[in-house]
């Protein structure tokens, strides 16, 4: 436990010689000079030096970023840790954007038996995604991945599942946080006027599932009866920066996640159309948290559509998404008779009486 991050490489050299150490938490925290001061702090004057203390905030950034390189080569050599936080706890966001940090975090990822892995609140981009997939792709120990509040994109997230698809090991992913939304400008989702739920055809996609995995609709084909307040599902649209497909292939390939976090990720309805279809056949994931983002009425339908084939889900969050009738929508046609009228209750025979 240090205040200030290291600045030699000799802080660590004790790693390489511990041959019980199994898990190792680091959180950073704000230096002594800047609590209390500075633009984050309720008590700052209007008048104060910012300047300096922008100065002072590089400083600090970039010597982490020194020291998480000189943490990460040194574990690289250590074959008895199964469990690493690194936890952001500063009010300024930091970004590891070191590249001989992020390539050595790569190297750390390829030779050790690391089981858990927490990089919380590092400012990791996608240009960094990019190693830890290079990673990944070979890491045969990690059951446990969690890169919650970052700055990784659509672009980062479809590199992950991807890589993810071969992936035998990993049980538990969180990308909470981080913007996975569409691309800025891109076209609005296509309602359409499809008859069919896509979660029984779009799902038969080629490129998605092997025939082996296709599902069996236990539906009719025909057009489902909704409430007129429920639109039919859309078409799906490619608007979504390729995060929708990159998780259904995901789901329709991988056979160990088991928990998937993408809360708070700017997901719309053409992600959560897309990603149901893995959805649909996938057969181990058991908690999935896509909470406070941006799915409506319209990805919900499809979301839950595809359960309806699902026999391993335990637990769905949604909790913060908009799951309202669309604006405008038509209200609930009443009729003149909404109920069919109750049968008549039949009469007791009058007993006939004797003379």
């Amino acid at each position: 436990k240090q205040s200030l991050p290291p600045s030699s490489p000799t802080c660590f050299s004790s790693l390489l010689n511990m041959k019980q150490l199994t898990a190792l938490e680091v959180i950073i925290v704000d230096p002594p000079s800047t609590r209390g001061h500075g633009r984050s702090s309720h008590e700052s004057k209007p008048n104060d030096d910012s300047e300096s203390t922008d100065l002072f905030s590089e400083q600090f950034i970039t010597a982490w970023n020194k020291s998480l390189h000189y943490l990460f080569r040194a574990l690289a050599h250590n074959s008895s840790l199964q469990k690493l936080y690194i936890v952001n706890n500063t009010f300024s966001p930091l970004h590891l954007d070191d590249a001989e940090a992020v390539v050595t975090l790569c190297n750390m990822l390829k030779k050790t038996s690391l089981q858990c892995l927490t990089l919380y609140g590092l400012g990791l981009t996608d240009a960094t995604d990019t190693h830890i997939v290079a990673g990944l792709v070979v890491n045969h120990s990690l059951k446990t991945l969690d890169i919650s509040y970052n700055k990784i994109t659509s672009v980062g997230a479809v590199s992950i599942f991807r890589a993810l698809e071969n992936n035998n090991t990993l049980e538990t992913l969180n990308l909470r946080g981080n913007e996975l939304g569409p691309p800025l400008h891109s076209p609005p989702l296509s309602t359409g006027s499809s008859s069919l739920p896509h979660a029984l055809t779009a799902y038969t996609q080629p490129s998605l599932l092997s025939p082996s995995q296709l599902p069996t609709p236990s539906v009719s084909t025909q057009e489902p009866l909704l409430p007129p307040f429920l639109p039919h599902s859309p078409s799906p649209t490619p608007h979504d920066g390729g995060v929708g497909t990159a998780l259904a292939g995901m789901l329709s390939h991988n056979n160990t996640l088991t928990e998937l976090t993408v809360s708070q990720c700017e997901l719309t309805d053409a992600t959560a159309t897309h990603f149901a279809a893995g959805l649909a056949v996938n057969q181990s994931l058991e908690i999935l948290d896509i909470s406070k983002n941006k799915i409506t009425s319209v990805g919900a339908v499809s979301i839950f559509r595809a359960l309806e084939n699902n026999n391993t889900l335990e637990t769905l969050d949604m909790w913060g998404n908009k799951l309202l009738p669309p604006l405008h929508s038509p209200p609930l046609s009443t009729g003149s008779s909404p109920l069919p009228p109750p049968p008549p209750t039949p009469s007791m025979p009058t007993p006939s009486t004797s003379q």
